[in-house]
Formats: structure tokens, sequence, C-alpha cells
């Protein structure tokens, strides 16, 4: 243990958590793993898990610095009002980059599936800027207040920010803890997907209809006479429409039966239905991830999906 990292982050966990602190003097240590110290390329500490004769480097083996610089990259940029959430604590290192990147308008949730580990982290690497008392930053540790988690989730993603939100998995925490890792996804997805739905039935009732639509991501154009490409359309002008679709029931069955009517023609989606007949449609915008599956490259995609959901990765981040 470094007991002047230990000291440091205990007095400024006391001033924030002080209930956190107590727990962490007083709870009996419970060992499932080896935690070893080294030092980065930059001298920085790099937290080493033995676990079941498998070492485990926590968030990159020589230069963790780096695996957050790629991840900042690959984000691009991070606009206000982003939620971003950061599964893993490890030396804090990433975290503290993230910090300095993102708008001060962003709320950052951290998820530390585990206390033995919390505690570890303590005891080694400086976490103090974690516990300002004028950050907006919320930390979850299971085993310390896991059932705050879907508070947290209220209070940081909205429907109003939730397109814009940012997801970083330190290394090694899927293997290390699969069951709560997966959990915790599961429960951000499930909060994510009652949002919209919440959100559409809004719509309605103040509009009489909502279809929800997500940014077009590629290039739109319309066809073009003797194999050439017709019209480029602008993307930002472009959304594409997506499930669900919403209408009262009494305006729906209108428009079939008048569907009917007109000898029984046929519509791509229900959108295109109600606009037919004169309905005006409102839009809300979802999540890239929200497919319909129509053709056999739906499925495979869906199949996408569901795999990095058990990688517990997120697409569209």
């Amino acid at each position: 243990m470094n007991k002047e990292i230990y000291q440091k982050n205990m007095c400024a966990l006391q001033k924030k958590y002080p209930a956190w602190a107590n727990i962490l003097q007083k709870k009996q240590k419970k060992r499932n793993f080896d935690v070893i110290v080294k030092k980065s390329l930059l001298e920085d500490p790099i937290l080493i898990v033995k676990k079941y004769d498998k070492i485990l480097y926590l968030n990159g083996k020589y230069a963790p610095e780096a695996v957050v610089e790629n991840w900042l990259r690959q984000q691009g940029k991070i606009e206000e009002y982003a939620p971003i959430v950061v599964m893993g604590i490890s030396n804090g290192k990433h975290i503290k980059r993230i910090m300095e990147v993102a708008p001060k308008t962003s709320n950052i949730l951290i998820y530390e599936p585990s206390l033995e580990l919390f505690r570890r982290e303590m005891e080694e690497v400086d976490l103090s800027f974690l516990f300002a008392l004028d950050i907006p930053v919320g930390i979850i540790v299971d085993g310390l207040n896991e059932s705050e988690l879907q508070a947290y989730f209220n209070l940081m993603i909205s429907y109003d920010n939730m397109t814009l939100i940012k997801t970083y998995v330190s290394g090694n925490y899927v293997e290390l803890f699969p069951e709560h890792m997966e959990k915790f996804v599961k429960q951000l997805h499930k909060h994510i997907d009652e949002e919209t739905i919440t959100k559409d039935l809004e719509c309605v009732r103040k509009h009489g209809s909502a279809v929800t639509v997500s940014p077009a991501i590629e290039t739109i154009a319309l066809k073009g006479e003797e194999g050439k490409v017709g019209q480029i359309i602008d993307r930002s002008q472009c959304q594409l429409a997506k499930a669900p679709q919403c209408f009262y029931l009494k305006d729906i069955l209108d428009a079939h039966y008048r569907a009917q009517v007109d000898g029984g023609k046929e519509f791509v989606d229900s959108a295109c239905l109600m606009q037919n007949y004169g309905y005006k449609l409102y839009t809300v915008e979802g999540t890239p991830e929200n497919i319909k599956i129509t053709t056999p490259g739906d499925f495979y995609i869906f199949r996408a999906i569901i795999d990095a959901r058990e990688n517990l990765q997120i697409l569209g981040i």
C-alpha cells in the first residue's frame, strides 16, 4: 500500500462520501484476486490483476495514457451536454484525461464493478480528483452504492442528450467481471430504450404522430440515367425513419381503410401511409442501433449488435 496516496484519497473521499470512507475503513478485506502495481513508460502506476493463474493488465500494459488518446481520436468531438460513461477506474488516468477534454457541461458516470478492486485502487493510485466537490461526476461502485444506478441514469442520461452518449470500457474489465459488466450494460440499454418510447408517446399526445428517426450516416444519391449518379442530397438534411412509428389508433385505421378503398395500395411503412393521406408527421430522434429487420443484411447487422452487447460494447458511440 502507498500510505501517502491512500491518506490523500481517503481525506478527499471523507469530504464527499463520508459513508463510503467509513465502509472502506471498517469492512474486512475479501481477497478474490491479487493486485500488483508497476510503473508505465511515463512512471504512472499500472494495475495488474492476477486471477485464476491469469495476468491481466488493466487499461494498458505499457502506456495506458496512449489508450485513452486513441479513444479520444476515435470519438471525435465530444458535444456539449454529452453523457460519458466510463466502465472501470483502473489507474484513473483515462478518466482524468477525459475530464480535461470533455465540455464542462458533460455528465460523467463512472462504474467500478468491484469493491475489492476499488479498495486497492484507493491504496495505490491518486483518485482524489474524482472526489472534488465541484465536478459533475457520478460514481457507482458495486458493493457500495449499486442501488443508486437508476437514479444516476435518470439524472445524467435523458432523451435530450442520450444520442450524444460516449462510452469507454477499460481494458480487461470485461474478462475480470463479465457478469457485473453485462448487467450494467443491459441496464444502460434498458434506460435508453425506455427514454425513446416515452418521448414517442409524449410526441403523439402533443402532435398526433411520432416517427423515430436517426441521422443519415451514408451519402444519399438519386438514381441517374445510364448508370450515372443522380443528384447527391445534402446528408445533413436527411434522416432515417425507423421504428417505433406511433399514431392514434383511429387515425392509422382510417389511413389503412382509405388505402384499401384505393385498390389496396401498398406502402413501405406506416409513415409513408400516413403522409400519403395527409397526416402531418413529427419526429423523435432515436439511437443508431435501433434497426428493423427487413433484409438478410439487416439480420447480420442485428447479429453484430447482439454480439457487441455480449462483449459489453455499445454501438454508435
